[in-house]
């Protein structure tokens, strides 16, 4: 039986990340910045998108919490998205690493080039790589079932949402 040290999100070492994926990332022109809770300046300013009723919403995050980071995404020195993960509690399965994908979301001029399929690849690969066994969110509109289906997620219904999961190690799943 596999014991596994459960994750924390701000003592994981992002340096590899960046190494692993620099030439890749810098062949389409993109570059990425990790941000923790131990960061002081501001993680995103003034993002405004639209939510599932169609509604501009102004997000204002001054800093991550402790169980936390934000990815910021860069084209050509312009902040173009982010993506959030969180870890997850899991009482039933105390040694499963999960995380959440709080959000992932890209400036709409840039969707549809597939550079949301490229990032959530390189975060998938690294998460997987330090441990963790599985990810997963709500997700609320159509088009983004779509996206985390055509990215290997699996969907489920889940009241009047959907939540999307990736499992990179199978569990009992009777106990949930």
């Amino acid at each position: 039986m596999s014991v596994y040290k459960q994750c924390k999100l701000k003592d994981l070492n992002y340096d590899s990340l960046l190494l692993w994926n620099k030439d890749l990332l810098k062949s389409v022109n993109l570059e990425i910045k990790v941000i923790t809770e131990n960061d002081t300046n501001p993680v995103i300013e003034n993002i405004t998108k639209v939510n599932s009723i169609n509604e501009e919403v102004t997000y204002k995050k001054t800093k991550c919490r402790n169980d936390q980071i934000y990815i910021l995404f860069y084209k050509n020195n312009t902040l173009i998205g982010h993506a959030s993960y969180s870890e997850v509690v899991d009482f039933i399965h105390p040694t499963k690493n999960e995380l959440e994908l709080e959000s992932l979301y890209i400036e709409e001029e840039y969707r549809s080039k597939g550079i949301g399929s490229l990032l959530l690849k390189i975060f998938d690969k690294y998460f997987e790589s330090v441990g963790i066994n599985s990810i997963g969110g709500v997700v609320l509109s159509p088009r983004a079932r779509v996206f985390y289906a055509k990215n290997g997620y699996t969907i489920l219904p889940k009241g009047i949402d959907y939540t999307f999961i990736k499992e990179y190690y199978i569990f009992i799943k009777e106990l949930r």
